[in-house]
């Protein structure tokens, strides 16, 4: 890679970062408040981690074969669908349940 690559690649790992943080904060729910809410919303962030680093990196291992990496990149935007969606899912039941428990006194 030359410097335009990496100088390219910055913005893209601002997404990267913020995929990582929404990662340990859904690891730490999970440690706090185990259930499938919190067990759907880590599938869902390491799916969108997962998809962030081979949509940001993934072009330069095809040597820029934008038809192959096309082809290669369908089941990544599949899998970052169903990782939003999961992860939506179980955030809005989780914030369900943490509202609706009666607070300890």
């Amino acid at each position: 890679m030359d410097e335009y690559q990496l100088f390219a690649l910055l913005p893209q790992s601002i997404g990267v970062i913020a995929n990582l943080l929404i990662v340990g904060a859904t690891v730490y729910a999970i440690a706090t408040r185990p259930s499938i809410a919190t067990g759907l919303m880590l599938f869902g962030a390491f799916a969108r981690l997962v998809c962030g680093l081979f949509f940001s990196v993934g072009i330069y291992f095809f040597d820029n074969d934008y038809e192959r990496y096309a082809m290669v990149g369908m089941p990544f935007q599949i899998l970052a669908y169903l990782g939003v969606v999961a992860f939506f899912v179980g955030f809005f039941v989780f914030a369900y349940q943490l509202f609706s428990t009666p607070a300890e006194v």
